[in-house]
């Protein structure tokens, strides 16, 4: 509707330098070797319910130990798999062909 138009805001622009804090949702088009960084800036900027969307690649993802069902975890690379500082900390809401959604969750009130 024209009322939601009228409350989105949408930026071109280098997200390195942009603060996502205020972001409800987030459009990424990375390339792979970049999607480690781009899921630390997420986790540090982003707040918990924070909608990330990714076209054709994957976010590097932190398992969710409060779910008792398998999680996806997605892996760019074999030496990233320690660094849990470059894992998004979301669960993936969407994923369909090239497209996926994932969603931050607030992980500070786990065991």
């Amino acid at each position: 509707t024209r009322e939601e138009r009228g409350r989105c805001e949408l930026r071109w622009c280098d997200m390195w330098q942009f603060p996502l804090r205020h972001a409800d949702a987030v459009m990424i088009f990375g390339v792979q070797p970049l999607m480690p960084r781009i899921a630390h800036k997420l986790q540090s900027e982003c707040v918990p319910g924070t909608f990330v969307l990714s076209y054709r690649f994957l976010v590097p993802l932190q398992p969710n130990v409060a779910s008792s069902t398998p999680e996806v975890i997605h892996a760019t690379r074999k030496d990233d798999e320690d660094h849990a500082e470059q894992r998004l900390h979301a669960d993936l809401v969407y994923d369909r062909e090239e497209m996926r959604i994932y969603q931050i969750r607030d992980d500070s009130q786990q065991d």
